[in-house]
């Protein structure tokens, strides 16, 4: 499922890329499709996998900073123990691990929402009006993860780099 995902945004992106493009694999010439990574970056589109991750990341940043702008019912689903941002130090968040830690929990948006707000570089990259503008917060994320998104050759993808 998460494959065909990739391939369906990697096949819009093809068609919007000008020039000849190789939409599929040549088993005959061995030829493979057209990269796209430099068209993401040039275009400044964000992958799916990049896309999941802002989303996150807002939705982490609206519980710590601005809760105001969540509805109630989303508010009353996270816990209250939750780590607060840049301090994930084991000791400091040990009620919190041992409950979302577990195999139940590992792959949900309790574990993984703070996880992945305090490993994306919020703090030393963005101005201090980031923690009360949600606009600006958007603005900076986007840069960040395009930056991250672009490393490496232009002709293969980084996972570990997409998210970080």
């Amino acid at each position: 499922q998460r494959r065909v995902r990739v391939t369906k945004q990697k096949h819009g992106m093809r068609a919007i890329m000008p020039g000849y493009v190789r939409y599929y694999y040549d088993s005959e010439t061995g030829m493979l499709p057209t990269a796209t990574k430099e068209a993401f970056n040039k275009m400044k589109v964000l992958t799916v996998h990049n896309i999941i991750a802002k989303c996150t990341a807002l939705l982490m940043h609206k519980m710590y900073f601005q809760n105001n702008l969540l509805p109630k019912p989303i508010l009353e689903i996270f816990p209250a123990n939750l780590p607060k941002p840049g301090k994930m130090e084991f000791d400091a968040n040990r009620d919190w691990l041992d409950t979302y830690g577990t195999s139940t929990y590992r792959n949900s948006i309790f574990f993984k929402g703070p996880l992945l707000y305090n490993s994306i570089d919020n703090f030393t990259s963005m101005p201090p009006s980031a923690l009360h503008s949600i606009n600006i917060y958007k603005r900076h994320l986007k840069e960040h993860l395009i930056k991250n998104q672009s490393l490496g050759e232009d002709t293969s993808w980084d996972e570990k780099k997409l998210c970080s």
